[in-house]
């Protein structure tokens, strides 16, 4: 069984955070909430045999439970159901003799309000490091609050550094050091409570986080909600920019839905950014636009505020930028509902394979859609296959997309009749033809009302 000896071992994966009932992740008011994580064995060939470690939030190694998944199969474990410990905050290593991907799901706990629900992937070993960027914090920002969570992804314990630049700012506001986390342990920075509640009223902007001398590897996620709690979003912090970024599905005045993003500048110089947004299957650009991002800061874009955005835009975003830098999109509706976030994606991530862990349909009144986007540079053809639990092919289907255009696909209608009913499994879209390579999302709906949007980012090998 392989251990977290090299931030290289793709095969270990770090889920920064997960719940058990009756905790929750920040925000106002608090719902309880549960964790689920599901887990994709890559191979095709072999069966994983895994060690799923688990750490309280003192850092301390309270169990470790081992399994297997069968090829190409997705497994899913509800963290009430599987863990023989109290309530609480947790964090999760997983490793294996295959490569995994991973996600972890966030929702209310059973007979709690109000209902919310969010996604952000696991960490493979490639993802963690030192420093980490987080594009989108908030701490009484017109009542909106956020929930940090940072794991110690290293073999040995660490000091844990986190810096708060306010929004246009380029020197830190706040810096927060926690000595000694150790080994697969977890801080947690709940912008609701004390000191930040006090220190940091009013903050909208960006996060760096360092582990001493940048030596450990480190994973965080963030999570965020309304003044009402009635959302929630989650997503990862990053550990690299890049001078090309895509946001694979955003909106405008799309059904109610519309979405911002948000730009982080890690260089100690302004960085410019041409932004282009593209309307589902379309190739050419409807509206351009042009920005700036401070040194060390963030910059908030929300599309219906963008001059010319058309209305009932649903498409993609490509940003341009003149030195590398990172960002997430958001998305909420009108009136206060769903709500949801993504990383956006650096074209070096951008592959002919992608890999989804959890694809549902007709499952409990779940459904699944999904969103890629052909980079180019030629139009191409792509195959999806959808994998049920023990590894076996539920269906495939066959699409083509345009370079420089995306594909936008709900599995709840007609377009996944293929996969019958009560299907929830992982998927794999591979190009089969034409020279381009994709970037992509996928995404849930719930039956229960209220935020019942998740959204996560494809995996690329």
């Amino acid at each position: 069984m392989r251990r977290i000896t090299s931030v290289t071992i793709l095969s270990v994966v770090v889920l920064a955070f997960v719940l058990y009932s009756g905790v929750w992740a920040g925000g106002s008011p608090p719902p309880p909430l549960n964790s689920g994580f599901q887990l994709q064995n890559r191979s095709t060939t072999s069966a994983a045999n895994i060690a799923i470690a688990y750490y309280n939030a003192a850092g301390v190694l309270v169990e470790t439970d081992t399994d297997n998944i069968a090829p190409n199969a997705s497994k899913s474990y509800y963290v009430p159901n599987v863990l023989s410990q109290p309530d609480g905050r947790y964090s999760v290593v997983v490793s294996s003799d295959q490569e995994l991907f991973a996600l972890v799901n966030a929702v209310t706990a059973s007979g709690a309000a109000p209902k919310v629900a969010a996604t952000h992937s696991g960490f493979t070993g490639s993802d963690v490091g030192s420093p980490l960027y987080i594009p989108w914090v908030v701490c009484g920002y017109y009542n909106y609050n956020s929930m940090i969570a940072i794991q110690n992804a290293g073999s040995s314990d660490t000091n844990i550094t986190v810096e708060f630049y306010q929004s246009g700012q380029s020197s830190p506001v706040r810096t927060y050091t926690f000595n000694n986390v150790r080994s697969g342990g977890a801080v947690f920075l709940d912008m609701t409570q004390s000191p930040y509640k006090n220190d940091l009223n009013g903050f909208f902007g960006a996060v760096k986080i360092s582990s001493t001398g940048n030596a450990t590897p480190l994973a965080a996620v963030l999570n965020d909600t309304n003044p009402t709690g009635s959302f929630l979003r989650s997503y990862n912090a990053v550990l690299q920019g890049s001078q090309k970024l895509y946001a694979p599905q955003v909106t405008a005045n799309y059904y109610g839905f519309s979405s911002g993003i948000t730009l982080q500048n890690p260089n100690a110089v302004t960085v410019t950014a041409v932004i282009s947004y593209y309307r589902s299957g379309e190739t050419t650009p409807v509206v351009t636009q042009n920005v700036s991002v401070s040194a060390n800061s963030a910059k908030p874009i929300y599309l219906p505020n963008v001059p010319g955005m058309p209305s009932n835009f649903n498409g993609t975003a490509v940003i341009e930028a003149s030195a590398p830098i990172m960002g997430i999109a958001n998305h909420d509706h009108v009136p206060a509902g769903p709500a949801a976030s993504y990383n956006l994606i650096p074209v070096e991530k951008a592959s002919t394979t992608l890999y989804m862990p959890q694809i549902v349909r007709a499952y409990y009144g779940f459904e699944s859609g999904w969103q890629v986007y052909n980079i180019g540079p030629d139009n191409v053809n792509i195959a999806v296959t959808y994998f049920n639990t023990d590894g076996s092919t539920r269906a495939t289907t066959t699409h083509s997309v345009p370079a420089n255009s995306a594909l936008t696909m709900y599995l709840g209608d007609s377009r996944g009749a293929s996969l019958g009913t009560m299907f929830n499994g992982g998927a794999k879209v591979a190009v089969t033809s034409g020279d381009g390579k994709l970037v992509g999302i996928a995404n849930f709906v719930s039956p229960a009302g209220g935020d019942y949007q998740q959204v996560y980012n494809a995996f690329t090998p």
